[in-house]
């Protein structure tokens, strides 16, 4: 498993939330970049017999799929592909502090109305993207990355079945049971993100990490459409993403990959408003040279500006670049 760990106080609480049946909101958790050993726990806890394995594609597309979540405690979705959620609804129906009775059918049999407690998780490469980036749905979702890997000597081939005797069992179900106690005090569950909107950074930071870097990263209140107020390379932009991603433990776009990205947004979200923008692109002499000595046109994004913050840091590694650079052309001519 990775450094998160299922001791840490948000996977802890989640796995104690799914011991509930009512009187608490409910969430869908997407696990980022997980292995299959948390998720083994959750089933061994519970018992297969109290764990469904409907994928999310299914719940959205078969009508017959949400019978199979009647009567369990968790729906695991091991393996969640790259698909869009274009309709939420289902999500929402199965999650929120109310528990709505839900229409069901089984196959040749009539329909009926019945309460589904089972607690949704999927785990996933990559975070699907939504349309529907509402306070409800933001509100719903929970995000917890995985962001180290175990690989080769430190990969614990045997670590499922480690955690999974009955004493490692007994000694995890104890340990939840006291994040039990909090969630019926409170009435809740722990996140690390205190706000909706905190939650919809991290959501979009995990399914579409350009669009949130422009976000959050460009001053928008200084920013406009006149290219000679404000510009920045395309590389130097680049680079300030790979520091946005370093920050955040985000897999980083190429370059390619990042500038056709940019080119696509038109619009960003600021205070719960959809607001259009225009990214431009123009060429600017930076006082630098070709190699025949004819000045040097760069390709620049225009009518942005990086916060001050940013910039400060987009200085910091063009200067440990550049010192880089100098002690190893130092060292090839001491070599």
């Amino acid at each position: 498993m990775s450094s998160v760990g299922i001791c840490s106080r948000g996977l802890g609480m989640y796995m104690s939330l799914v011991f509930v049946f009512s009187g608490v909101v409910s969430i869908s958790l997407f696990l980022l970049k997980s292995s299959i050993v948390f998720t083994s726990v959750i089933t061994e806890l519970h018992g297969a017999d109290h764990v469904s394995n409907v994928p999310l594609s299914q719940m959205v597309s078969d009508r017959f799929a949400l019978s199979d979540l009647e009567k369990k405690d968790v729906n695991i979705d091991n393996e969640l592909g790259n698909q869009n959620i274009k309709d939420t609804a289902i999500l929402k129906r199965l999650t929120g502090g109310s528990r709505q009775r839900i229409r069901i059918q089984r196959k040749n049999q009539r329909a009926y109305d019945t309460t589904l407690y089972a607690k949704l998780v999927f785990n996933a490469n990559k975070i699907p993207d939504s349309e529907d980036m509402s306070d409800a749905y933001n509100r719903r979702v929970t995000i917890i990355t995985f962001p180290n890997k175990f690989e080769g000597p430190l990969a614990d081939k045997q670590l499922v079945r480690t955690l999974t005797t009955e004493a490692a069992k007994s000694g995890i179900f104890n340990i939840l049971m006291m994040g039990l106690r909090l969630i019926r005090t409170n009435k809740d569950i722990y996140v690390n993100e205190k706000t909706i909107e905190e939650k919809r950074l991290k959501y979009l930071r995990a399914h579409n990490s350009v669009k949130a870097f422009i976000e959050e990263v460009i001053d928008w209140e200084k920013s406009t459409e006149d290219d000679n107020k404000f510009y920045i390379p395309k590389s130097d932009l680049h680079l300030t993403y790979s520091i946005y991603c370093g920050m955040y433990r985000l897999p980083v776009d190429n370059f390619d990959v990042f500038c056709k990205r940019v080119k696509k947004i038109n619009t960003i979200t600021l205070d719960k408003e959809e607001i259009p923008i225009t990214i431009g692109q123009t060429r600017k002499s930076l006082g630098e040279q070709t190699t025949d000595g004819k000045e040097k046109q760069t390709s620049c994004w225009s009518g942005i500006k990086l916060t001050d913050d940013y910039e400060r840091e987009l200085l910091d590694a063009k200067a440990k670049a550049k010192a880089k650079e100098l002690e190893e052309a130092g060292q090839e001519r001491l070599d």
